[in-house]
């Protein structure tokens, strides 16, 4: 579990009998802590499915402002205190044994990348609630994800967070009901009745809180074919079967990496753009392996570049560029050290920020120079980047991020001939 939790930047705070406790974005601050602390939470639930241990793991998170620092006179150590961390202490308690479960603002933070369930929010948390009705509640909740419109279930899973005294909740359910079916008396009068119940509970305390606090369980990562608009689906439908088969996306080196931007998926949409336009090129298939492998693991060596850079909204200066520039032999080298020995594929990656004009880094090469593999990274990374959510921009749509690295075509960026055939995929977009 240590190893785990270091590897995704936390901090160990204590052993605690059986337990550990850890703090994320803190000494050391990092934007993505939330995001970071369930990556970890994750991975050490799907640690201890792989053996067979006599006991099993539960983990509870909460994200919010702490008291941070050095405490102790003699024996000093850095910790946390303060009603977050008594928060996530309480979510662990009632945690369901191998599963990960998160309060609501860690919930907001993570919800881009990663799917959750709802966990019945009063009646689990204060640990006086039926499991019978929490299992029911969460199998409505389920049904509602395929039928949103349903009112019948609606109706149905806001009776039984009624009988679990989460009126929040029922409000919710009840409200897009009435969205629904505007004219369903039934509904009508539900709404009413629990607005008044509302009302009478606004002032009271949930051991502690003056709200109910609304808990959600880690359901897994998001795939990021499944969420793809940047791709045409049926090319994406006729290649999904493949991927795997000719190179295993390399999830527990690369995520650690890609939660520090909260950039998860990108490698894998990387990667899979550079095979198509690899395919449409007509090249070899040691060729297209190469590109593959090379577009998952292209960006491992960013751990070298600061944490506030990666995250900035705003202009880079000089010496950022410097950070920025030493990254892809960076991690040449990381890939060396962890066994990697395809040295084709190895200088895709070295040369995949290399300019056509000879603009680019780390050694300065043009043309024909760079290897045809690193020049279509080169493309599917802008492409993928433009089209994907970052942390100072919404995505931009495929056909305006095509054009823009039209505009990179003509400023001597780009290969032009690896351009032309992503225009033929952009224009198969639905």
């Amino acid at each position: 579990m240590e190893t785990i939790l270091l590897q995704y930047n936390a901090h160990i705070d204590k052993y605690m009998g059986d337990g550990i406790m850890s703090e994320f974005g803190a000494p050391i601050r990092f934007e993505k802590h939330a995001l970071l602390g369930v990556a970890a939470a994750w991975k050490m639930q799907e640690r201890m499915s792989k053996g067979n241990y006599p006991f099993k793991l539960r983990v509870g998170l909460s994200t919010g402002v702490a008291t941070t620092g050095i405490i102790g006179s003699k024996r000093q150590s850095f910790t946390a205190f303060g009603d977050v961390v008594n928060l996530a202490s309480r979510i662990e308690g009632m945690c369901e044994p191998t599963r990960v479960t998160v309060d609501e603002s860690t919930y907001k933070d993570c919800r881009d990348v990663v799917n959750f369930r709802p966990v019945s929010g009063l009646a689990s948390f204060s640990q006086s609630g039926n499991s019978d009705l929490v299992e029911q509640i969460n199998a409505l909740l389920q049904e509602i994800e395929d039928k949103p419109d349903d009112v019948t279930l609606r109706i149905a899973v806001a009776d039984l967070l009624k009988d679990a005294k989460d009126p929040e909740q029922v409000h919710v359910h009840l409200k897009h009901a009435m969205e629904v079916e505007p004219s369903n008396s039934d509904v009508k009068v539900a709404y009413a009745e629990n607005s008044v119940l509302m009302d009478k509970q606004r002032d009271l305390n949930v051991r502690g809180r003056r709200s109910t606090v609304h808990l959600y369980e880690v359901v897994g990562f998001k795939n990021p074919m499944d969420e793809c608009k940047q791709l045409p689906k049926h090319l994406l439908q006729e290649l999904e079967p493949r991927l795997e088969k000719l190179v295993t996306y390399p999830e527990d080196f690369i995520l650690p990496v890609e939660c520090l931007d909260g950039a998860v998926g990108f490698s894998r949409m990387v990667g899979i753009t550079g095979f198509l336009l690899a395919e449409r090129m007509n090249l070899v298939d040691q060729e297209k392996h190469d590109i593959l492998e090379a577009g998952y693991l292209a960006e491992v060596g960013k751990t070298i570049v600061p944490e506030n850079i990666l995250n900035r909204n705003g202009g880079l200066t000089e010496d950022d560029f410097t950070h920025i520039h030493m990254h892809p032999r960076e991690g040449v080298r990381r890939l060396r050290t962890a066994g990697y020995e395809n040295e084709t594929m190895l200088e895709l990656i070295e040369c995949h920020h290399e300019n056509f004009d000879g603009s680019g880094y780390p050694a300065g090469i043009k043309g024909d120079n760079i290897p045809v593999g690193a020049r279509i990274l080169a493309v599917a990374e802008a492409y993928i980047s433009l089209t994907s959510k970052r942390p100072y921009r919404d995505p931009w749509d495929g056909r305006a991020a095509l054009n823009e690295i039209g505009k990179y075509v003509t400023s001597g960026k780009f290969d032009p001939s690896v351009v032309d055939v992503l225009a033929e995929i952009v224009t198969e977009l639905g």
